[in-house]
C-alpha cells in the first residue's frame, strides 16, 4: 500500500464516520443530537410535507451512507 492509498483511505474513513456520526445525532440523540423526535419537527419546521419520510431519507442517506463510504462500497467504482 502506497502513501496515496493510505491517504485515500484515512479520508474515506473519517468521511464515513463523520456522516455516520451525524446520522446517529439525528436517529438517536447521540452527541447531544435532535433524535428521531427532534429531527421529524425539524425536517416538518422546513417545509417538507409529510415529514415524517424525509426524515427518515435524511438519517438513512447518513447513517448507511456513511458506514458503507467507512467500509469502501463501491469506492473502485
Amino acid at each position: 500500500m502506497g502513501i496515496t492509498d493510505f491517504g485515500l483511505l484515512l479520508l474515506r474513513v473519517v468521511v464515513g464516520l463523520t456522516f455516520a456520526a451525524h446520522g446517529a445525532q439525528k436517529a438517536f440523540g447521540w452527541w447531544h443530537g435532535a433524535g428521531w423526535t427532534g429531527w421529524n419537527g425539524a425536517v416538518a419546521g422546513m417545509g417538507f410535507r409529510p415529514a415524517t419520510p424525509w426524515a427518515a431519507i435524511a438519517i438513512g442517506a447518513e447513517l448507511l451512507g456513511g458506514s458503507l463510504l467507512r467500509v469502501g462500497f463501491l469506492t473502485p467504482v
